[in-house]
């Protein structure tokens, strides 16, 4: 199996999966608890709450606990209460678990972020805009569907010259562990994570929440994590998370590294192939490809991949259901026309030379045989 969809899951990671097994087996107390099993438990979990606000040296945040990063960003978004006369700056291009939890809002101002064709921030056009009523920023530090790197501080700082008390929340789930990024100093409010986007398991990530900031609860119960997030504590999902980001961030640049040369090599076998094949997007994650398959469906190119058991992604997981036309492409401005058309290579550390060179073997091939559709 060749799997080159590492922006929507990937692996487990071994230093994770060992420390997550090992927990399974042992960590069966309630962190809660108010004997003496549960009170190590819970001093355990503040250590790995410490760690990560290490990772970022995140020394004016707290480290929240979540089962997903989808739960980070409705906390944040719905957590402010904005009420009428608030105003959203936000983009329709970034994932579902941003645009849908900002749809959701009631009798509310959406401004769109303004995008270039290229995918990044048109920041004239943001320079222009009447920014002073704007209460919450919604932005991704990297676009899962197109790879975009946004200058999340440098928007942040915009945002917060025009509107100081601006709420700026930044989904960080395809950065985190892949981008080198500190939160030292930041006009950054809130930062959510992901756990099963670097190798750790589903149902555990992470929010960053600068200290102060007040949030209402979207679970209430027994008062968890400051009050903010109710739930008992699954103490080996957050152990095997901290193991996890631990290894990541050791080898962040050399994993960087490794993973820009995969980049490189893939995007120039298929401009070799197919040299009508479009590249829209700039300024974007090693770790993304994204491109344009001209009058091919990225379905029939998917079909063809799959019967050799190599795995690619047409669009994020979350919106994989949508067909034809698309409103993140329609805000990511790609012609309607090209919107079935699109395929997302994503890549990991993890992948070796050899099953590299077997992708672009396949994967050119595949291209190679369905060129008469081109014509």
């Amino acid at each position: 199996m060749l799997y080159f969809d590492h922006a929507a899951s990937t692996p487990l990671n071994t230093a994770g999966l060992e420390v997550l097994k090992k927990s399974l087996e042992v960590d069966f107390a309630n962190p809660s608890a108010a004997h003496k099993l549960g009170k190590v438990l819970l001093k355990r979990i503040e250590a790995a709450r410490k760690t990560f606000l290490e990772l970022l040296r995140a020394t004016e945040y707290d480290f929240i606990f979540t089962s997903s990063a989808t739960e980070s960003n409705n906390t944040v978004i719905k957590g402010l209460e904005l009420f009428i006369e608030d105003s959203v700056i936000a983009s329709t291009g970034d994932h579902p678990s941003l645009s849908g939890p900002i749809a959701s809002l009631k009798d509310f101002s959406l401004t769109e972020l303004p995008l270039l064709v290229s995918g990044e921030v048109d920041y004239s056009a943001l320079e222009k805009l009447d920014l002073s009523s704007i209460t919450l920023l919604a932005i991704a530090h990297v676009n899962n569907h197109t790879g975009n790197i946004q200058d999340v501080e440098r928007i942040s700082q915009i945002i917060k010259s025009r509107s100081p008390k601006a709420h700026v929340h930044v989904d960080g789930v395809q950065s985190f562990g892949k981008i080198p990024f500190s939160l030292k100093g930041s006009a950054i409010d809130s930062y959510s994570i992901s756990g099963h986007k670097i190798g750790a398991s589903k149902g555990i990530s992470g929010l960053y929440l600068k200290k102060g900031i007040a949030l209402s609860s979207l679970l209430c119960g027994g008062g968890h994590e400051g009050g903010r997030r109710s739930s008992t504590l699954f103490a080996p999902l957050i152990f095997g998370f901290e193991a996890t980001a631990l290894d990541v961030f050791n080898k962040l640049e050399d994993h960087y590294d490794l993973v820009e040369a995969y980049y490189q090599k893939v995007k120039s076998s298929i401009e070799r192939e197919l040299p009508s094949i479009k590249f829209p997007f700039e300024n974007v994650s090693p770790y993304i490809l994204t491109f344009v398959v001209p009058k091919i469906s990225s379905d029939i190119v998917m079909r063809h991949l799959e019967r050799d058991d190599v795995f690619v992604a047409s669009s994020s997981a979350c919106s994989s259901k949508v067909k034809g036309f698309s409103p993140v492409y329609q805000a990511l401005k790609l012609p309607v026309e090209e919107h079935k058309n699109v395929l997302r290579i994503s890549f990991s550390y993890t992948q070796t030379e050899n099953e590299l060179n077997q992708f672009v073997d396949k994967f050119t091939q595949c291209l190679s045989s369905l060129k008469f559709l081109i014509k």
